[in-house]
């Protein structure tokens, strides 16, 4: 079948495979540098427009470790609030009516309770998010991470709401 090929074409395909594979390690050896460069700059861009994104966001949004305390929060959380993240808050002492039973349990349960902050009227909102979906297997954490979880917090203002419900 193969018999009409003879050694000078197969010289010929023996030197192509050869000098394709010299350019593309010469490009591969090359260009990988800045093309890792690329990739890292755009992830940190990508990264910084997200912070900035979640900082900015009109809903005031908290991050919460199990036990309560406030581990980041936007600037309308500290606006609202009057708290700074920097003061290591719990939301049992910013909320009345906040308690320990009130950070959901399973990953798929939401908790919602009314608080007031001043003189609005918020819809607190509280979600479990588990850590096993966030770290990826064999990080440093080990199997420590599988039961735990992050909560977030969200308040959404109903106070204009609830006066065109009382008139």
């Amino acid at each position: 079948m193969f018999a009409f090929f003879g050694t000078l074409e197969g010289a010929f395909a023996a030197l192509f495979v050869i000098l394709y594979f010299a350019v593309i390690s010469f490009i591969y050896i090359t260009f990988k540098p800045s093309l890792m460069e690329d990739l890292i700059a755009f992830a940190t861009d990508y990264n910084d427009n997200q912070k900035v994104l979640m900082t900015e966001l009109d809903v005031p949004y908290s991050i919460l470790s199990e036990d309560g305390k406030i581990l980041w929060c936007n600037n309308s959380f500290e606006k609202v609030t009057s708290v700074s993240l920097s003061e290591h808050k719990s939301i049992f002492s910013l909320f009345e009516g906040i308690s320990e039973n009130s950070i959901p349990n399973a990953d798929d349960e939401d908790v919602e309770q009314t608080v007031s902050v001043d003189t609005s009227t918020y819809r607190l909102k509280l979600r479990r998010l588990p850590l096993s979906g966030m770290v990826r297997e064999g990080a440093i954490f080990g199997e420590s991470y599988k039961d735990t979880a992050l909560i977030a917090l969200y308040l959404y203002d109903e106070t204009a709401l609830n006066i065109a419900i009382k008139e």
